[in-house]
């Protein structure tokens, strides 16, 4: 079947060689854009699934369609972007074609499928597929880097600060959804019902929930919020354990930062 559809594909764009349909340039400026806009538009949707799913906040319908009008535009940019082998750009269409589905056609396809069946609530198995996109945001952001690192001549230890700052508050977000979800469930004694939240907007708790995630994985501990039956006990020694291994792994990277900053100073003078 996707032999099939590669030759149709193949048949089809090699018909606009030469034609109305250029072909990008990996590091066109254009194109340059677009990874940028889907950069951050995954990194969107990587922070609000998990909201979606564990505060139950439905997407509205017109951000769906947009949602699938933008994957399926960067399907086509995609088969008409030239690629590096071994050093060399490639400009031909039919390899263009050809690397793209060895590549990233299964899990760029796969993810607009089960987008378009989450529409009718069965939004679970898009959840799965789509958290494999991790894999290319990764790509992308590594090629957007090298791009401003020469053109704006950025230093590399700030890129990593703000890596750094982007994982920190990714983590949190997934703790604090799931902390909210275990209390969400439970019919005893919950850190919702104890902090007299039931009836606050989902912002709130939100904010509530994140708030608890931070002063966990930091390793801070107020205490003001805490846990109030099983499952929160277990997932709050889970979360004290995997704030200590973190906490310590975020003081070595900013070490390492502050070293290669010293290091560049050195070399500058």
């Amino acid at each position: 079947m996707i032999q099939k559809i590669n030759r149709f594909l193949i048949k089809i764009l090699s018909k606009c060689e030469g034609k109305t349909i250029p072909v990008f340039h990996p590091y066109n400026n254009i194109k340059i854009c677009w990874d940028m806009a889907h950069f951050f538009f995954i990194l969107i949707l990587l922070f609000w699934i998990p909201i979606e799913i564990c505060f139950k906040s439905e997407i509205n319908f017109s951000f769906k369609i947009f949602t699938v009008v933008f994957f399926l535009c960067d399907i086509l940019i995609s088969l008409n972007t030239s690629y590096f082998d071994k050093g060399l750009i490639v400009n031909e269409r039919k390899r263009i074609i050809h690397n793209y589905f060895e590549t990233a056609f299964v899990l760029d396809v796969s993810t607009v499928i089960f987008y378009l069946i989450n529409f009718g609530g069965y939004y679970a198995f898009f959840e799965m597929i789509f958290f494999l996109r991790w894999k290319k945001i990764e790509k992308i952001r590594l090629k957007v880097q090298e791009k401003f690192k020469i053109g704006m001549n950025l230093h590399s230890s700030l890129i990593e600060i703000m890596n750094l700052l982007f994982f920190s508050f990714y983590i949190l977000n997934i703790f604090a959804c799931i902390w909210f979800y275990i209390g969400s469930q439970e019919t005893s004694p919950t850190w919702l019902i104890e902090k007299n939240l039931q009836d606050e907007s989902l912002t709130a708790k939100y904010f509530y929930s994140f708030y608890w995630s931070t002063v966990t994985i930091m390793t801070v501990g107020y205490g003001d919020i805490t846990a109030s039956n099983l499952n929160e006990v277990i997932f709050t020694i889970f979360t004290i354990f995997f704030g200590c291994a973190l906490f310590a792994y975020f003081i070595n990277a900013v070490g390492e930062i502050v070293k290669d900053i010293k290091n560049e100073s050195l070399i500058l003078r």
